[in-house]
């Protein structure tokens, strides 16, 4: 895959790994449509995260003596608090990253 690696390939290949968490800046020339359907994007994926954590939290209660799921549970949940995190570090730098 990475035998002939251009700057180009490699920069492609950045933009698609973030395109889930809304991280890469749009370009200067954006029209406003697609600069509404990127913020309202974010946000869905933003909102999402934080309704997935909400079942995740009630698996930790639920499994606490079942050590196995409750492993997974808690694990999944750090996952998915890693995604706002993440993302809201790339809202704050979004000027930056531009």
């Amino acid at each position: 895959m990475f035998r002939n690696a251009t700057p180009e390939k490699a920069i492609s290949f950045v933009e698609s790994t973030v395109a889930l968490c809304c991280c890469w800046p749009l370009p200067p020339t954006a029209s406003k449509s697609r600069i509404l359907r990127f913020k309202v994007l974010r946000f869905v994926l933003f909102f999402n995260s934080f309704l997935l954590l909400v079942p995740l939290l009630y698996a930790i209660y639920v499994y606490r003596e079942d050590s196995v799921m409750f492993c997974k549970a808690v694990s999944l949940a750090l996952a998915v608090v890693q995604i706002p995190l993440h993302s809201s570090f790339c809202f704050s730098q979004y000027d930056r990253y531009k």
